[in-house]
């Protein structure tokens, strides 16, 4: 979950215009909000069915004291709110940043991502060098 933050903080700081969520997006809210950043949250805080239900099914756990792994689910969420906040962050694990994610196996995002790592069934990525030094891709006109 951290990575998937510092994959919204990355992109609000590289510039949202250049991974298609538009110059609004100035809030991590904003971009997770953005159409085709988030699957599934575009309407968010109305999420569509499928997110929703693992959603509800993780907090119906985490909140049953006679699940056998009721406290490991309290941890989870406790852990997902953290990060969310911003109060457990940690540090972006990739020295050019990371960029992306995709669930493992569906292929990079795009031409311009570097895959860096897979990490809980998701595969994250950086940026090219070249898009780095030139967002706009000016000096391969």
């Amino acid at each position: 979950m951290q990575w998937m933050r510092w994959v919204l903080v990355n992109r609000r700081r590289f510039g949202s215009a250049h991974f298609g969520a538009g110059k609004v997006a100035t809030t991590l809210t904003d971009s997770i909000k953005a159409p085709n950043q988030v699957k599934d949250f575009e309407r968010y805080p109305s999420i569509e069915t499928g997110q929703k239900m693992i959603i509800d099914d993780v907090l119906k756990m985490a909140n049953d004291s006679t699940n056998a792994n009721f406290q490991a689910y309290r941890q989870y969420v406790q852990k997902a709110i953290d990060v969310a906040r911003g109060v457990k962050s940690g540090s972006d694990p990739c020295s050019t940043g990371l960029y992306a994610w995709r669930t493992s196996g569906r292929g990079s995002p795009g031409s311009n991502f570097i895959f860096y790592e897979s990490r809980g069934s998701q595969d994250f990525y950086t940026l090219s060098e070249a898009f780095i030094k030139d967002p706009l891709l000016r000096s391969h006109m």
